[in-house]
């Protein structure tokens, strides 16, 4: 009987110490689970905690690019280069922000109609579509990226137009009409208008001015604008060959509506 019970209070023992070791292991795979996931959760909780500054970031570059592009009135001609500068854009057509945004970690790149990014610096802003912008704040795994896209509405001219302020006149004067088919001309042909007065002389003094690449905007000979005098016999001409044959850009007369001058017509800056 002696011997049993050893044996006995062996076996147990030997039991007690197999569940001690169950035990801890498995206290240690919850501990080290419960460690896991608190790393998870505040890995998880700073990079929640970045998107917001990764979101400004991606923003200001999404402003200053509308900001640069904004005052472009002849995107017909201008490119990336000639806003951007060249060389700048990089070979997968990604520039970075500038330093004027206060070291802001973001870059940008623009998209075709097609959805295809951009990769030459010489394409002409009227074919962009849309701005892409993607911001980033943080560090190593803590780093979140935030991206914005916009798109791009760049006031415009139509083909054969040129901007003057807010709005467009034909670069060359159109053939001799009479006052009302120059004006169905304009509405018809280029879903334009006759120029108003004003428009007319703001557009020939400037091309006598800073803006004199505002070529054959006037050339001394009178031209029908978008006037009526004396309701429905007479409309306003004006442009007249002043002192030595240059153009005076003020000076106006009446004629005939059923009289022949030549004319151009002018339309608001497009979206």
């Amino acid at each position: 009987m002696k011997k049993g019970n050893s044996k006995n209070k062996k076996n147990q023992k030997g039991s007690a110490l197999v569940l001690t070791v169950i035990i801890l292991v498995n206290a240690l795979l919850i501990v080290t689970a419960i460690s896991s996931i608190s790393v998870i959760e505040r890995k998880m909780s700073s990079r929640v905690k970045n998107t917001t500054p990764a979101f400004q970031a991606a923003d200001s570059g999404v402003e200053w690019v509308l900001y640069k592009v904004g005052s472009i009135t002849d995107p017909n001609v201008k490119s990336l280069a000639d806003v951007f500068g060249a060389g700048n854009m990089a070979a997968t057509g990604r520039y970075n922000c500038p330093p004027v945004l206060g070291g802001v970690d973001c870059e940008f790149y623009f998209v075709d109609a097609m959805g295809a990014v951009i990769t030459a610096e010489d394409t002409k802003l009227i074919d962009i579509d849309s701005v892409r912008s993607v911001g980033r704040y943080g560090e190593d795994e803590e780093k979140a990226s935030r991206a914005i896209e916009v798109m791009m509405e760049i006031a415009h001219c139509p083909e054969d137009f040129v901007p003057v302020g807010d709005f467009c006149i034909q670069e060359d004067e159109e053939g001799t009409e009479t006052f009302e088919a120059a004006a169905e001309s304009c509405a018809d042909d280029y879903d334009a208008r006759l120029c108003s007065a004003a428009e007319w002389i703001t557009a020939c003094k400037l091309s006598q001015g800073p803006l004199a690449e505002i070529t054959e905007t006037v050339d001394g000979d009178y031209e029908w604008v978008d006037d009526i005098l004396d309701p429905g016999d007479n409309g306003l001409i004006i442009g007249g060959a002043g002192a030595g044959d240059i153009t005076d850009c003020t000076s106006t007369d009446k004629a005939s509506v059923d009289s022949s001058y030549t004319y151009r017509c002018c339309v608001n800056l497009q979206q």
